[in-house]
């Protein structure tokens, strides 16, 4: 009985998608033809014009112009939203926390229109704008997912459920999600994440260590770089130079980077990344369902993942992709009996090297596995593999750079002592800094004076600098100097010899203070403009306390999120018969706990959520349990 709505559901979506595709390519409040007179009516009575009716090819028309539906961002998130209630709730029983989880996701995909609503953003006199009201219900959405995870920890077993179609009808929807998704991420522009990825793995393939210190755009997690640059060599981008097609690296990197080759350069590493990247989540996320719940309720965790607008807008973005994906599988190899433990560890703290909140999902696996013998011994084993090789990039991956003036510097409330210059004739010139106060520090600067505990100085023979009267080379330190861009690069050489000779936990401290900085403290960027302001952005900016107060509240609820993991993680381990449900409870509360307290907010970067959603919705599915027929027989007393 539960397969009859299959039939409305497709004539639905159907005439759904059909308005979409219209409705993106024809505006009914503008009048095409007087805008543009190419596209004008032809004048029927004129036998010349007959002739030339139909073959008229606009320029830049290509075949798939005409093949492949165009959606309109209202008409997509309409049905999502139809699509979401169709295959997750159902009538009977009414009351259940299914039927709400359908409407909570069904619902935020129209919350996300009026996220970017044109109305006012920050408050006015006549009171908050659309968008603060909409900003508002992304958080209380992402709240709602922080309780529902807290309900799944704390329940009881729930009562098996079924998929609302049948698995063939399931399967079409899933292809037509994976070419719609597949569509979209060939014909999303390059975002910020990809292009610093992509030039971030032109020079670790380059140069064999991570780009920290050596490009501006070096702000991205090490598995992206690395990701990047493995792809590059499978998948090489070109671009077109006087001798045609080129292929793209670091050491040409003067012939192309000039030029817009964003736009003109044949991208195909990208495009290669963000594909692999969705497929891999796809699989994840359908495996999932499978596991958990049967293969139809994998392909509609699938179909949704698809469909749902938070999701797709991250799609070529692979430095949230990553993560998402990370998580996924994580997810996934922790339902493996035996080898769970160890496999969802190691990728959970991938994720973490991805996506920094994703360490909090650590003491939720740990106090998860510890609870069950074989699974505790593996968890306990992969923590130490993982961050044994954590420690090996570090050393052997990360060339370490000198400290910014605006980086680590500022962050041990440091100012520079002297500036260094390049003189006309080449010579290395040395200042003093025409400033001596000292920066007020807080509770972070001891960390950052600690990972700077460094004694070396200019004392070389290769450098021989101009230096100030009655000053050494010996009293010049590089965590203290502030270079140009040229000088920087021959100090940094020179730097870098220095450390080598030094012993593995100075190479170690120094190694993390360049990730650390790069990737906390990043260099300010021209191009990298966000497409929506964040939430605690908007809260800061409508409310009337100032931006110290901010900074306080944001902290404390970074330390309440910690605090979160960490509880979660202890109730799981005193429960020793704690269930994979009770698990996906504990990581979901987190996951939405994270994405609150990010600077994005519960506005950006869904896809994040994703994976813990979508396995929130399978959670309690029994499929070796058969279906029960109306007429059972009673059993006999006998």
């Amino acid at each position: 009985m539960h397969h009859r709505p299959t039939h409305w559901l497709l004539l639905l979506l159907t005439t759904a998608l059909l308005h979409g595709t219209a409705a993106a390519q024809v505006d009914p409040l503008q009048d095409t033809t007087a805008a543009d007179p190419t596209l004008a009516e032809p004048d029927f009575q004129d036998a010349r014009a007959l002739q030339h009716v139909g073959t008229l090819v606009p320029e830049g028309f290509s075949l798939e112009d005409s093949l492949l539906p165009v959606f309109d961002t209202r008409a997509l998130a309409w049905i999502a939203a139809v699509l979401t209630l169709a295959l997750v709730a159902r009538v009977r029983p009414l009351l259940t926390m299914r039927n709400v989880d359908a409407l909570v996701l069904s619902l935020s995909c129209l919350v996300l229109l009026l996220r970017d609503h044109p109305g006012y953003f920050e408050t006015t006199p006549a009171g908050p704008g659309v968008r603060w009201y909409a900003y508002l219900a992304t958080a209380v959405i992402a709240g709602y997912w922080f309780v529902r995870g807290l309900t799944l920890l704390r329940s009881a077993r729930p009562r098996p459920i079924h998929a609302n179609m049948a698995e063939g009808g399931l399967a079409v929807l899933a292809i037509a999600g994976l070419v719609m998704a597949l569509t979209t991420i060939g014909n999303a522009p390059l975002s910020d994440g990809a292009r610093d990825g992509f030039l971030g793995g032109l020079v670790t393939a380059e140069t064999g260590h991570l780009p920290y210190g050596d490009i501006e755009t070096d702000s991205r997690s090490p598995l992206l770089y690395l990701l990047f640059a493995g792809a590059n060599r499978v998948v090489p981008s070109t671009f077109d130079s006087h001798a045609g097609p080129n292929e793209m690296n670091w050491q040409n990197h003067e012939q192309w980077k000039w030029i817009n080759w964003e736009d003109v350069a044949d991208l195909r590493t990208v495009l290669a990344v963000n594909a692999t990247l969705f497929v891999l989540l796809f699989a994840a996320v359908t495996l999932i369902g499978r596991r958990l719940h049967s293969t139809p309720f994998g392909l509609t965790l699938g179909t949704l993942l698809c469909f749902y607008p938070g999701f797709i807008e991250c799609f070529h973005q692979p430095q949230v992709t990553l993560p998402a994906t990370l998580l996924a599988w994580t997810i996934l190899l922790a339902t493996i009996p035996g080898i769970g433990g160890l496999l969802a560890i190691l990728t959970a703290l991938a994720a973490g090297l991805a996506w920094g909140w994703a360490f909090l999902a650590l003491p939720v696996l740990l106090g998860y596995f510890f609870g069950k013998r074989w699974n505790g011994f593996g968890a306990a084993f992969g923590l130490i593999v993982g961050i044994s090789g954590i420690v090996a990039g570090l050393l052997y991956l990360v060339a370490p750079s000198m400290p910014r003036p605006d980086g680590a510097m500022r962050l041990a409330g440091w100012q520079p002592a002297y500036t260094a210059e390049v003189a006309e004739d080449g010579a290395l010139v040395i200042n003093k800094f025409n400033v001596d106060q000292e920066l007020e520090g807080n509770f972070q600067s001891g960390f950052w004076r600690y990972l700077m505990r460094e004694t070396f100085t200019l004392d070389t023979p290769d450098l021989q600098p101009a230096l100030p009267a009655g000053v050494t080379a010996g009293q010049v330190f590089y965590q203290r100097l502030d270079a140009d861009p040229t000088a920087r690069d021959r100090l940094q050489a020179s730097y870098r010899n220095r450390l080598a000779s030094e012993q593995p936990v100075a190479r170690l401290r120094a190694a993390t203070r360049t990730v650390l900085e790069s990737t906390w403290k990043p260099r300010p960027q021209s191009h990298h403009v966000p497409e929506r302001p964040g939430t605690w952005a908007l809260w800061s900016a409508s409310g009337d306390l100032p931006e110290s107060r901010w900074t306080q509240i944001r902290r404390g609820g970074k330390v309440l999120v910690g605090l979160i993991a960490l509880v979660l993680g202890l109730l799981l381990f005193r429960a020793k018969d704690a269930t994979c449900d009770q698990l996906l409870g504990g990581l979901l509360s987190v996951a939405a706990a994270a994405v609150l307290i990010s600077a994005p907010g519960a506005v950006s970067n869904l896809v994040l959520l994703a994976p813990f959603v979508l396995a929130c919705l399978a959670a309690g599915g029994d499929p070796e349990e058969p279906a029960v027929p109306a007429t059972a027989p009673r059993a006999s007393a006998s």
